[in-house]
């Protein structure tokens, strides 16, 4: 079920560890409608038939990690945006291969981008990017939207999961494709806390 990131609201969980977006002002229960709606018109399923959906992969980010603690102990905004920044730059960078087969790559234009402004969660997720890219689930290309922004051709979405502490988050991985077909990280916008979702044990 698409919906463009920008009116995206919340997460909602449909059973077997799937959640679908819902809009602002939509309720749950519509949301949930919706989806199964679709669902059975794209399947074509005439006999109602319940499939089996596969357990989703969520990313647990390690909060014991050294980086974690200097994210945890940084006095201000700027100092924890620099320790992130850094630790994508001399411990992330190069490229790894997505569920759906393409290659995506970690340079600066998404370290930069990641890091841009001091969203404290954002930042403790920064590195597990990796296994983000390898465990997001392919959602949808668009063209690049973004007037200012001429680096890309257009932007594959792959939607995480991701466990931080003791809370859940669903988020969009933001994958520019350059003309010439090659693909890097840009972003992950929306980040959203998901919402009644029981802990992995």
């Amino acid at each position: 079920m698409w919906i463009p990131k920008n009116e995206i609201d919340h997460w909602v969980p449909i059973g077997n560890g799937e959640v679908v977006p819902a809009r602002k002002g939509q309720s749950d229960e519509d949301a949930r409608k919706s989806f199964l709606e679709e669902k059975k018109a794209k399947n074509g399923d005439k006999n109602g038939e319940k499939k089996k959906l596969p357990k989703k992969k969520v990313v647990k980010v390690d909060m014991d990690a050294e980086v974690q603690k200097q994210l945890d102990a940084a006095e201000t905004p700027k100092e924890r945006q620099n320790i992130a920044f850094r630790y994508i730059m001399d411990n992330l960078r190069g490229k790894y291969a997505a569920a759906d087969g393409r290659t995506v790559a970690i340079e600066r234009v998404g370290a930069d981008k990641m890091t841009y402004q001091d969203n404290k969660i954002k930042l403790k997720v920064c590195p597990s990017l990796a296994d983000m890219i390898k465990s997001g689930e392919f959602q949808y290309t668009r063209k690049s939207e973004e007037k200012k922004n001429q680096k890309f051709e257009e932007f594959a979405y792959y939607k995480v999961r991701l466990k931080v502490g003791n809370e859940r988050y669903i988020g969009l991985l933001n994958v520019g494709i350059r003309a010439d077909g090659s693909s890097t990280l840009y972003d992950l916008k929306p980040l959203l806390k998901e919402k009644d979702k029981k802990d992995d044990k």
